[in-house]
């Protein structure tokens, strides 16, 4: 069995999903309304198809960056802009 100890110098960071990955440890400080989510997360949580989805990124008819092939989405500006609240992006 391998052990993993976390080196104190450096510092611990935080992943939205709580996922753990070498010295990432899940905490619950993240706040749900601003959770990044994937294509797939965002079609899923919005229920539509991952195309839909990318087609309107693309459009940019719905609030989305590109972070490198893909594109990831945060759960408050998609709860906006099915509200109405938030205006596509220009």
């Amino acid at each position: 069995m391998v052990r993993s100890i976390r080196d104190p110098r450096l510092p611990v960071l935080y992943t939205p999903f709580g996922r753990s990955y070498g010295n990432v440890r899940p905490t619950g400080a993240m706040s749900e309304t601003n959770e990044i989510l994937t294509a797939d997360e965002a079609a899923a949580f919005l229920r539509v198809s991952t195309k839909t989805l990318l087609r309107l990124a693309r459009g940019r008819q719905l609030p989305a960056s590109k972070v490198g092939r893909s594109w990831r989405f945060v759960r408050s500006d998609l709860v906006q802009f099915c509200a109405g609240q938030r205006e596509p992006a220009k």
